[in-house]
Protein backbone atom coordinates (compact mmCIF):
# COMPACT_ATOMS: atom_id res chain seq x y z
CA UNK A 1 0.00 0.00 0.00
CA UNK A 2 1.43 3.57 -0.85
CA UNK A 3 0.59 5.94 2.10
CA UNK A 4 1.50 9.61 1.29
CA UNK A 5 2.51 12.10 3.93
CA UNK A 6 2.09 15.84 4.17
CA UNK A 7 4.74 16.73 6.90
CA UNK A 8 4.82 20.72 6.59
CA UNK A 9 6.17 23.37 8.88
CA UNK A 10 2.91 25.44 9.52
CA UNK A 11 2.83 29.11 10.81
CA UNK A 12 0.18 29.48 13.79
CA UNK A 13 -2.65 30.87 12.64
CA UNK A 14 -1.99 31.83 9.28
CA UNK A 15 -4.62 29.17 7.51
CA UNK A 16 -3.71 30.66 3.44
CA UNK A 17 -0.21 29.32 4.03
CA UNK A 18 -0.56 26.33 5.48
CA UNK A 19 -4.02 25.49 3.58
CA UNK A 20 -1.52 26.70 0.22
CA UNK A 21 1.40 23.81 1.74
CA UNK A 22 -0.98 20.88 2.33
CA UNK A 23 -2.65 21.66 -0.90
CA UNK A 24 0.38 21.33 -2.59
CA UNK A 25 1.77 18.18 -0.38
CA UNK A 26 -1.38 16.59 -1.18
CA UNK A 27 -0.47 16.94 -4.98
CA UNK A 28 2.30 15.65 -4.67
CA UNK A 29 1.79 12.67 -2.61
CA UNK A 30 -1.73 11.82 -5.20
CA UNK A 31 0.94 12.46 -8.49
CA UNK A 32 3.33 9.67 -7.02
CA UNK A 33 0.36 7.25 -6.84
CA UNK A 34 -0.82 7.86 -3.20
CA UNK A 35 -3.87 5.88 -1.73
CA UNK A 36 -4.22 6.97 1.72
CA UNK A 37 -2.82 11.03 2.53
CA UNK A 38 -1.87 11.91 5.54
CA UNK A 39 -1.20 15.16 7.18
CA UNK A 40 -0.49 16.72 10.41
CA UNK A 41 -3.02 17.24 14.03
CA UNK A 42 -0.89 20.65 13.60
CA UNK A 43 -0.88 21.25 10.14
CA UNK A 44 -4.27 23.87 9.55
CA UNK A 45 -3.61 25.86 12.06
CA UNK A 46 -0.22 25.50 13.49
CA UNK A 47 1.70 25.47 16.72
CA UNK A 48 0.17 26.11 19.68
CA UNK A 49 -2.53 28.16 19.47
CA UNK A 50 -2.64 29.04 22.77
CA UNK A 51 -5.88 31.20 23.43
CA UNK A 52 -5.79 32.57 19.65
CA UNK A 53 -7.97 29.05 19.35
CA UNK A 54 -10.57 30.27 21.69
CA UNK A 55 -11.40 33.53 19.36
CA UNK A 56 -14.46 32.71 17.44
CA UNK A 57 -12.72 34.38 14.88
CA UNK A 58 -9.77 31.15 14.67
CA UNK A 59 -12.59 28.66 15.12
CA UNK A 60 -14.70 30.11 11.92
CA UNK A 61 -11.07 30.50 10.17
CA UNK A 62 -10.44 26.83 10.71
CA UNK A 63 -14.27 25.68 9.53
CA UNK A 64 -13.32 27.57 6.32
CA UNK A 65 -9.62 26.14 5.82
CA UNK A 66 -11.36 23.13 6.24
CA UNK A 67 -13.78 23.39 3.63
CA UNK A 68 -11.63 25.02 1.59
CA UNK A 69 -9.20 22.41 1.61
CA UNK A 70 -12.09 19.39 0.99
CA UNK A 71 -12.48 21.21 -2.54
CA UNK A 72 -8.76 20.29 -3.41
CA UNK A 73 -9.49 16.54 -2.68
CA UNK A 74 -10.08 14.31 -5.22
CA UNK A 75 -10.62 10.51 -4.87
CA UNK A 76 -7.94 9.66 -2.51
CA UNK A 77 -9.03 10.56 1.10
CA UNK A 78 -6.75 12.70 2.98
CA UNK A 79 -6.48 12.27 7.15
CA UNK A 80 -5.67 15.38 9.07
CA UNK A 81 -6.16 17.04 12.81
CA UNK A 82 -7.66 20.26 13.68
CA UNK A 83 -9.00 22.19 16.61
CA UNK A 84 -12.24 22.49 17.08
CA UNK A 85 -14.76 23.58 19.93
CA UNK A 86 -15.90 21.30 22.38
CA UNK A 87 -19.25 21.09 24.16
CA UNK A 88 -18.32 21.10 27.79
CA UNK A 89 -21.00 18.51 28.89
CA UNK A 90 -19.30 16.69 26.25
CA UNK A 91 -16.21 16.37 27.43
CA UNK A 92 -17.08 16.33 30.84
CA UNK A 93 -19.06 12.87 30.35
CA UNK A 94 -15.92 11.16 28.85
CA UNK A 95 -17.65 10.88 25.68
CA UNK A 96 -14.99 11.78 23.41
CA UNK A 97 -11.71 11.67 24.59
CA UNK A 98 -9.75 13.74 21.80
CA UNK A 99 -7.02 16.33 22.98
CA UNK A 100 -8.35 18.92 24.63
CA UNK A 101 -7.65 22.07 26.56
CA UNK A 102 -9.70 24.21 28.79
CA UNK A 103 -9.85 27.92 28.54
CA UNK A 104 -10.38 30.51 30.92
CA UNK A 105 -13.94 32.59 30.80
CA UNK A 106 -13.93 35.45 28.65
CA UNK A 107 -15.41 38.41 30.22
CA UNK A 108 -18.72 38.77 28.94
CA UNK A 109 -18.92 35.05 27.72
CA UNK A 110 -21.11 32.61 29.27
CA UNK A 111 -19.82 29.56 30.16
CA UNK A 112 -16.09 27.55 29.57
CA UNK A 113 -14.54 27.00 25.95
CA UNK A 114 -13.18 24.20 25.66
CA UNK A 115 -10.88 23.82 22.30
CA UNK A 116 -9.01 21.02 21.27
CA UNK A 117 -7.38 18.74 18.17
CA UNK A 118 -9.68 16.42 16.62
CA UNK A 119 -9.31 13.81 13.44
CA UNK A 120 -10.74 14.83 10.39
CA UNK A 121 -11.56 12.87 7.01
CA UNK A 122 -11.44 14.93 4.19
CA UNK A 123 -12.91 13.72 0.66
CA UNK A 124 -14.16 15.36 -2.34
CA UNK A 125 -16.27 18.26 -1.14
CA UNK A 126 -16.92 16.71 2.30
CA UNK A 127 -15.08 17.27 5.60
CA UNK A 128 -16.06 14.57 8.32
CA UNK A 129 -15.38 14.91 12.34
CA UNK A 130 -13.85 11.14 13.13
CA UNK A 131 -16.22 10.46 15.43
CA UNK A 132 -16.15 6.58 15.51
CA UNK A 133 -13.32 4.35 16.04
CA UNK A 134 -12.21 2.79 12.56
CA UNK A 135 -13.46 4.38 9.48
CA UNK A 136 -14.38 2.62 6.73
CA UNK A 137 -12.37 3.54 3.20
CA UNK A 138 -13.00 2.44 -0.59
CA UNK A 139 -9.99 -0.30 -1.20
CA UNK A 140 -10.55 -2.33 1.83
CA UNK A 141 -8.93 0.30 4.20
CA UNK A 142 -10.69 0.36 8.22
CA UNK A 143 -8.60 3.09 9.27
CA UNK A 144 -8.15 4.27 13.13
CA UNK A 145 -6.98 7.78 14.33
CA UNK A 146 -5.38 8.80 17.81
CA UNK A 147 -4.09 12.76 18.01
CA UNK A 148 -1.76 11.10 20.29
CA UNK A 149 1.96 9.99 20.48
CA UNK A 150 0.75 7.30 24.14
CA UNK A 151 1.11 3.53 23.44
CA UNK A 152 -2.16 2.69 22.17
CA UNK A 153 -3.67 0.24 24.32
CA UNK A 154 -5.84 -2.78 23.22
CA UNK A 155 -8.42 -1.54 20.65
CA UNK A 156 -11.12 -3.92 20.18
CA UNK A 157 -12.14 -2.41 16.96
CA UNK A 158 -10.87 -4.02 13.23
CA UNK A 159 -8.49 -1.80 11.32
CA UNK A 160 -5.80 -2.84 9.23
CA UNK A 161 -4.58 1.41 9.42
CA UNK A 162 -3.43 3.14 13.06
CA UNK A 163 -2.98 6.41 12.36
CA UNK A 164 -1.09 8.49 14.83
CA UNK A 165 -0.85 12.44 14.88
CA UNK A 166 1.36 13.63 17.95
CA UNK A 167 1.05 17.00 19.45
CA UNK A 168 4.05 16.69 21.60
CA UNK A 169 7.21 18.70 20.54
CA UNK A 170 10.66 17.05 20.76
CA UNK A 171 12.89 16.15 23.58
CA UNK A 172 15.92 14.20 23.36
CA UNK A 173 15.03 10.12 23.08
CA UNK A 174 11.54 10.94 22.09
CA UNK A 175 12.05 9.81 18.60
CA UNK A 176 13.69 6.60 19.37
CA UNK A 177 10.97 6.26 22.03
CA UNK A 178 8.35 6.61 19.70
CA UNK A 179 9.28 4.48 16.92
CA UNK A 180 9.76 1.64 19.19
CA UNK A 181 5.89 2.26 20.41
CA UNK A 182 4.70 2.21 16.76
CA UNK A 183 6.69 -1.02 16.08
CA UNK A 184 5.29 -2.58 18.57
CA UNK A 185 2.01 -1.43 17.89
CA UNK A 186 1.92 -2.60 14.04
CA UNK A 187 2.63 -6.20 15.72
CA UNK A 188 0.15 -5.91 17.98
CA UNK A 189 -2.86 -5.02 15.87
CA UNK A 190 -1.60 -6.59 12.58
CA UNK A 191 -1.80 -2.96 11.01
CA UNK A 192 0.08 -0.59 9.24
CA UNK A 193 1.20 2.30 11.25
CA UNK A 194 1.42 5.68 9.88
CA UNK A 195 2.97 8.58 12.46
CA UNK A 196 3.01 12.17 10.93
CA UNK A 197 4.52 14.93 12.50
CA UNK A 198 4.96 18.51 11.82
CA UNK A 199 7.98 20.33 12.26
CA UNK A 200 8.89 23.86 12.53
CA UNK A 201 9.20 25.73 16.37
CA UNK A 202 6.74 28.13 18.38
CA UNK A 203 7.13 29.05 21.75
CA UNK A 204 10.70 27.74 22.49
CA UNK A 205 9.40 24.21 21.50
CA UNK A 206 10.82 22.49 18.22
CA UNK A 207 8.73 20.17 16.41
CA UNK A 208 10.87 17.39 14.82
CA UNK A 209 9.07 15.95 11.74
CA UNK A 210 10.82 12.59 11.34
CA UNK A 211 7.31 10.91 10.36
CA UNK A 212 7.25 7.25 10.23
CA UNK A 213 5.43 4.11 8.33
CA UNK A 214 6.10 0.97 10.11
CA UNK A 215 4.31 -2.43 8.20
CA UNK A 216 2.38 -4.86 9.96
CA UNK A 217 5.06 -6.84 10.31
CA UNK A 218 6.84 -4.03 12.74
CA UNK A 219 9.09 -3.00 10.12
CA UNK A 220 10.10 0.59 9.48
CA UNK A 221 9.22 1.07 5.89
CA UNK A 222 10.03 5.02 5.69
CA UNK A 223 10.99 8.07 7.53
CA UNK A 224 10.77 11.84 6.54
CA UNK A 225 13.43 13.90 7.49
CA UNK A 226 14.32 15.44 10.98
CA UNK A 227 13.83 18.94 10.82
CA UNK A 228 12.83 20.08 7.65
CA UNK A 229 9.43 19.90 5.64
CA UNK A 230 9.37 17.22 3.31
CA UNK A 231 6.70 14.90 1.23
CA UNK A 232 6.87 11.31 0.77
CA UNK A 233 4.79 8.93 -0.28
CA UNK A 234 6.17 5.40 1.35
CA UNK A 235 5.10 1.87 0.02
CA UNK A 236 4.84 -0.32 2.80
CA UNK A 237 5.09 -3.26 0.27
CA UNK A 238 8.66 -2.42 -0.50
CA UNK A 239 11.71 -3.09 1.95
CA UNK A 240 14.34 -0.21 1.66
CA UNK A 241 16.52 0.09 4.10
CA UNK A 242 15.99 3.00 6.48
CA UNK A 243 18.75 4.77 8.30
CA UNK A 244 19.45 4.71 11.84
CA UNK A 245 18.30 7.83 13.75
CA UNK A 246 21.22 10.51 14.45
CA UNK A 247 22.63 10.24 17.54
CA UNK A 248 21.36 12.01 20.15
CA UNK A 249 24.30 15.57 20.29
CA UNK A 250 23.54 15.31 16.78
CA UNK A 251 19.59 15.47 17.05
CA UNK A 252 20.26 18.88 19.55
CA UNK A 253 22.56 19.97 16.85
CA UNK A 254 19.37 19.80 14.24
CA UNK A 255 16.97 21.31 16.83
CA UNK A 256 19.07 24.09 18.07
CA UNK A 257 19.76 25.05 14.46
CA UNK A 258 15.99 24.66 13.14
CA UNK A 259 14.77 26.31 16.06
CA UNK A 260 17.09 29.31 15.51
CA UNK A 261 15.82 29.58 11.92
CA UNK A 262 12.11 29.30 13.00
CA UNK A 263 12.11 31.76 15.79
CA UNK A 264 14.19 34.50 14.19
CA UNK A 265 12.60 34.32 10.80
CA UNK A 266 8.52 34.46 12.19
CA UNK A 267 9.62 36.57 14.81
CA UNK A 268 10.28 39.27 11.29
CA UNK A 269 13.82 39.21 11.78
CA UNK A 270 16.58 38.43 8.82
CA UNK A 271 19.51 38.45 10.96
CA UNK A 272 21.14 38.40 14.60
CA UNK A 273 23.68 39.61 17.05
CA UNK A 274 25.40 38.17 19.68
CA UNK A 275 28.47 38.87 22.20
CA UNK A 276 31.64 37.21 21.35
CA UNK A 277 33.86 36.79 24.63
CA UNK A 278 36.46 33.89 23.55
CA UNK A 279 34.23 31.64 25.44
CA UNK A 280 32.29 28.59 25.01
CA UNK A 281 28.97 29.35 24.97
CA UNK A 282 28.89 32.21 22.67
CA UNK A 283 31.37 30.60 20.11
CA UNK A 284 28.48 27.59 20.14
CA UNK A 285 26.30 30.19 19.38
CA UNK A 286 27.27 31.59 17.19
CA UNK A 287 28.21 28.58 14.95
CA UNK A 288 24.42 27.37 15.32
CA UNK A 289 23.23 30.93 14.14
CA UNK A 290 25.75 30.56 11.36
CA UNK A 291 24.28 26.86 10.36
CA UNK A 292 20.51 28.74 10.62
CA UNK A 293 21.00 31.86 8.75
CA UNK A 294 24.18 32.02 7.26
CA UNK A 295 27.10 34.09 8.07
CA UNK A 296 26.12 37.02 6.28
CA UNK A 297 23.24 37.68 8.67
CA UNK A 298 24.88 36.92 11.67
CA UNK A 299 27.29 40.20 13.37
CA UNK A 300 29.41 39.59 16.51
CA UNK A 301 30.80 42.01 19.08
CA UNK A 302 33.63 41.58 21.50
CA UNK A 303 33.37 43.83 24.26
CA UNK A 304 36.51 43.89 25.95
CA UNK A 305 37.07 45.35 29.64
CA UNK A 306 39.95 45.61 32.02
CA UNK A 307 39.63 42.44 33.20
CA UNK A 308 39.61 40.89 29.68
CA UNK A 309 42.97 38.76 28.33
CA UNK A 310 44.39 39.18 25.05
CA UNK A 311 43.52 35.43 24.05
CA UNK A 312 39.99 36.20 24.81
CA UNK A 313 39.82 39.20 22.10
CA UNK A 314 41.80 36.54 19.60
CA UNK A 315 39.80 33.45 20.34
CA UNK A 316 36.50 35.52 19.88
CA UNK A 317 38.61 36.94 16.27
CA UNK A 318 39.48 33.16 15.30
CA UNK A 319 36.09 32.53 15.87
CA UNK A 320 34.58 34.84 13.19
CA UNK A 321 36.90 34.50 10.68
CA UNK A 322 36.44 30.58 10.99
CA UNK A 323 32.90 31.21 10.28
CA UNK A 324 33.13 34.38 8.13
CA UNK A 325 30.94 36.93 10.43
CA UNK A 326 31.86 40.34 11.02
CA UNK A 327 33.16 41.07 13.89
CA UNK A 328 34.10 44.81 16.16
CA UNK A 329 35.68 45.84 19.13
CA UNK A 330 33.30 48.06 21.44
CA UNK A 331 35.69 48.90 24.85
CA UNK A 332 33.92 48.63 27.91
CA UNK A 333 36.44 50.63 29.57
CA UNK A 334 35.13 54.31 28.57
CA UNK A 335 32.04 53.63 29.62
CA UNK A 336 32.65 51.23 33.29
CA UNK A 337 34.77 54.58 34.02
CA UNK A 338 31.91 56.95 33.32
CA UNK A 339 29.71 55.08 35.33
CA UNK A 340 31.39 54.55 38.76
CA UNK A 341 32.63 58.25 38.42
CA UNK A 342 29.05 59.12 38.66
CA UNK A 343 28.47 56.55 41.47
CA UNK A 344 31.34 57.85 43.17
CA UNK A 345 29.56 60.06 46.18
CA UNK A 346 26.37 57.07 46.20
CA UNK A 347 28.79 54.53 46.75
CA UNK A 348 31.61 56.76 49.34
CA UNK A 349 32.50 54.50 52.00
CA UNK A 350 31.96 50.99 49.99
CA UNK A 351 34.01 48.77 48.94
CA UNK A 352 34.52 47.31 44.87
CA UNK A 353 32.46 43.92 44.68
CA UNK A 354 29.84 42.12 42.47
CA UNK A 355 27.83 45.55 42.02
CA UNK A 356 30.87 47.02 40.17
CA UNK A 357 31.18 43.10 38.14
CA UNK A 358 27.85 43.28 37.08
CA UNK A 359 28.51 46.86 35.88
CA UNK A 360 30.75 45.45 32.97
CA UNK A 361 27.87 43.11 32.06
CA UNK A 362 25.26 45.41 31.96
CA UNK A 363 27.17 47.96 29.69
CA UNK A 364 27.34 44.67 27.32
CA UNK A 365 23.82 44.31 27.49
CA UNK A 366 23.51 47.88 26.81
CA UNK A 367 26.07 47.81 24.10
CA UNK A 368 24.48 44.93 22.44
CA UNK A 369 21.20 46.31 22.89
CA UNK A 370 21.92 49.20 20.94
CA UNK A 371 23.33 47.51 18.43
CA UNK A 372 20.33 45.30 17.69
CA UNK A 373 18.20 48.32 17.78
CA UNK A 374 20.17 50.60 15.05
CA UNK A 375 20.34 47.63 12.36
CA UNK A 376 17.07 45.46 13.48
CA UNK A 377 18.57 42.55 14.78
CA UNK A 378 17.80 39.97 17.15
CA UNK A 379 20.15 40.11 19.78
CA UNK A 380 20.90 35.87 20.67
CA UNK A 381 21.29 35.29 24.64
CA UNK A 382 24.41 33.41 24.89
CA UNK A 383 24.05 31.49 28.25
CA UNK A 384 23.60 28.16 29.24
CA UNK A 385 21.19 25.86 31.67
CA UNK A 386 23.82 25.55 34.48
CA UNK A 387 24.32 29.02 35.26
CA UNK A 388 20.72 30.22 34.27
CA UNK A 389 19.88 27.18 37.20
CA UNK A 390 21.97 29.08 39.75
CA UNK A 391 21.82 32.95 38.92
CA UNK A 392 25.38 32.74 37.43
CA UNK A 393 24.29 35.21 35.33
CA UNK A 394 23.46 39.64 35.44
CA UNK A 395 19.79 40.74 35.19
CA UNK A 396 19.41 42.87 32.16
CA UNK A 397 23.22 42.15 31.46
CA UNK A 398 23.96 38.92 29.83
CA UNK A 399 20.41 38.03 30.26
CA UNK A 400 19.61 40.33 27.27
CA UNK A 401 18.05 38.98 24.14
CA UNK A 402 15.36 37.65 22.00
CA UNK A 403 15.81 33.80 22.18
CA UNK A 404 18.40 31.59 24.43
CA UNK A 405 19.32 29.08 21.77
CA UNK A 406 21.36 26.98 24.47
CA UNK A 407 19.48 27.77 27.77
CA UNK A 408 18.42 24.05 28.08
CA UNK A 409 22.14 22.89 27.44
CA UNK A 410 24.23 22.10 30.46
CA UNK A 411 28.03 23.42 30.92
CA UNK A 412 28.94 19.87 30.06
CA UNK A 413 26.75 19.43 26.70
CA UNK A 414 27.72 22.71 25.70
CA UNK A 415 31.33 21.34 25.74
CA UNK A 416 29.69 18.11 23.77
CA UNK A 417 27.97 19.79 21.55
CA UNK A 418 31.65 22.17 20.71
CA UNK A 419 33.68 19.01 20.18
CA UNK A 420 30.29 17.41 17.58
CA UNK A 421 30.65 20.98 15.61
CA UNK A 422 34.67 20.60 15.66
CA UNK A 423 34.41 17.00 14.45
CA UNK A 424 35.62 17.63 10.61
CA UNK A 425 37.30 20.96 11.38
CA UNK A 426 38.27 23.52 13.88
CA UNK A 427 35.30 26.00 13.83
CA UNK A 428 35.60 27.31 17.63
CA UNK A 429 38.83 27.24 18.44
CA UNK A 430 40.89 24.89 20.70
CA UNK A 431 41.98 27.41 23.06
CA UNK A 432 38.38 28.19 23.59
CA UNK A 433 37.45 24.92 24.44
CA UNK A 434 40.32 24.51 26.70
CA UNK A 435 40.94 27.64 29.00
CA UNK A 436 38.83 27.74 32.37
CA UNK A 437 35.64 29.40 31.47
CA UNK A 438 35.66 32.74 33.20
CA UNK A 439 33.18 35.63 32.99
CA UNK A 440 36.10 38.13 33.18
CA UNK A 441 34.53 40.78 35.55
CA UNK A 442 37.03 40.56 37.92
CA UNK A 443 41.00 40.53 37.48
CA UNK A 444 42.07 36.36 37.84
CA UNK A 445 38.25 35.31 38.62
CA UNK A 446 37.35 32.20 37.09
CA UNK A 447 33.92 30.44 37.30
CA UNK A 448 34.75 27.79 39.59
CA UNK A 449 35.60 30.51 42.30
CA UNK A 450 31.73 30.69 42.53
CA UNK A 451 30.47 27.16 41.84
CA UNK A 452 31.90 23.58 41.83
CA UNK A 453 33.29 22.15 38.89
CA UNK A 454 30.71 21.53 36.12
CA UNK A 455 31.05 18.22 36.58
CA UNK A 456 29.42 18.46 39.91
CA UNK A 457 27.38 21.11 39.23
CA UNK A 458 25.79 19.51 36.55
CA UNK A 459 25.18 16.45 37.96
CA UNK A 460 23.95 17.73 41.32
CA UNK A 461 21.30 19.68 38.54
CA UNK A 462 20.46 16.69 36.73
CA UNK A 463 18.89 15.11 40.33
CA UNK A 464 17.76 18.48 41.69
CA UNK A 465 16.02 19.89 39.05
CA UNK A 466 15.60 17.86 35.83
CA UNK A 467 14.29 14.49 38.53
CA UNK A 468 12.96 16.71 41.05
CA UNK A 469 15.01 14.78 43.85
CA UNK A 470 14.93 16.45 46.76
CA UNK A 471 18.23 17.18 48.11
CA UNK A 472 17.24 15.12 51.49
CA UNK A 473 16.18 12.53 49.50
CA UNK A 474 19.38 12.45 47.27
CA UNK A 475 21.49 12.87 50.19
CA UNK A 476 20.05 9.89 52.07
CA UNK A 477 20.97 7.53 49.61
CA UNK A 478 24.52 5.58 50.54
CA UNK A 479 25.58 5.94 47.08
CA UNK A 480 24.91 9.49 46.37
CA UNK A 481 28.39 10.50 45.14
CA UNK A 482 28.58 14.24 46.37
CA UNK A 483 29.13 16.28 49.30
CA UNK A 484 26.73 17.99 51.12
CA UNK A 485 27.92 20.74 51.39
CA UNK A 486 27.91 20.95 47.50
CA UNK A 487 24.37 19.82 47.01
CA UNK A 488 22.66 22.08 49.94
CA UNK A 489 24.75 25.39 48.43
CA UNK A 490 23.47 24.58 45.10
CA UNK A 491 19.82 23.95 45.92
CA UNK A 492 20.49 27.44 47.86
CA UNK A 493 21.16 28.41 44.80
CA UNK A 494 18.19 27.40 42.76
CA UNK A 495 15.74 28.81 44.75
CA UNK A 496 17.31 32.43 45.20
CA UNK A 497 17.30 32.86 41.94
CA UNK A 498 14.30 31.78 40.84
CA UNK A 499 13.12 35.44 40.09
CA UNK A 500 15.36 36.05 37.47
CA UNK A 501 14.84 32.74 35.68
CA UNK A 502 11.52 34.10 35.39
CA UNK A 503 12.65 36.96 33.41
CA UNK A 504 15.15 35.07 30.70
CA UNK A 505 14.21 35.27 27.08
CA UNK A 506 12.54 32.52 25.45
CA UNK A 507 14.21 29.33 25.74
CA UNK A 508 14.88 26.86 22.83
CA UNK A 509 14.05 23.31 24.30
CA UNK A 510 16.62 20.69 23.59
CA UNK A 511 17.11 18.97 26.85
CA UNK A 512 16.36 15.12 27.64
CA UNK A 513 13.32 16.28 30.21
CA UNK A 514 10.80 18.99 29.66
CA UNK A 515 12.89 21.07 32.51
CA UNK A 516 14.65 23.74 30.35
CA UNK A 517 16.66 26.53 32.07
CA UNK A 518 14.00 28.29 33.72
CA UNK A 519 12.91 25.42 36.12
CA UNK A 520 9.31 24.47 37.09
CA UNK A 521 9.96 26.33 40.95
CA UNK A 522 7.82 28.95 42.02
CA UNK A 523 9.60 32.19 42.47
CA UNK A 524 8.56 32.53 46.40
CA UNK A 525 8.78 29.63 48.59
CA UNK A 526 10.37 28.28 51.54
CA UNK A 527 10.35 24.34 50.98
CA UNK A 528 13.44 22.75 53.02
CA UNK A 529 13.89 19.27 51.67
Amino acid sequence: MKIGIIQTSPVTGDFSGNLRAIVQGYRECLDRGAELIVASSLALCGHQPMDLAARQSFIMQTAAALDALSQEVSSVPLILGATREFDPEEVESGEDDDAWVEDEPMEGAAGRSMIGISPYLLEKDTVTLIEEDTVHLDGGMRVHVECSSELSLPIEEDFNILVKLPLAPWFRGELEASEEDRAWEAGQFDSTVVCVRAVGSQEGEVYAGGSTVHSPDGVLRGRLPLFAAKNAVVDTDRARPVASLPEPMEQVRQALVSGIREHVNRCGFGSVCLGLSGGVDSALVAALAVEALGPENVYGLAMPSEYSSESSIEDAYALAANLGIFCKTVPVTPVFDAVRASMAELFEGTEPDKTEENMQSRIRGLFLMSYANKFGHMLLNTGNKSEALVGYCTMYGDTNGGLSPIASLYKTEVYRLCALINAEREIIPQNTIDKAPSAELAPGQKDQDSLPPYEVLDAILGHLVDRNVPAGELLADPECPFKEEDVRRVQRLVIVSAWKRVQLPPVLHAGSCPADARADIPVMHRLND
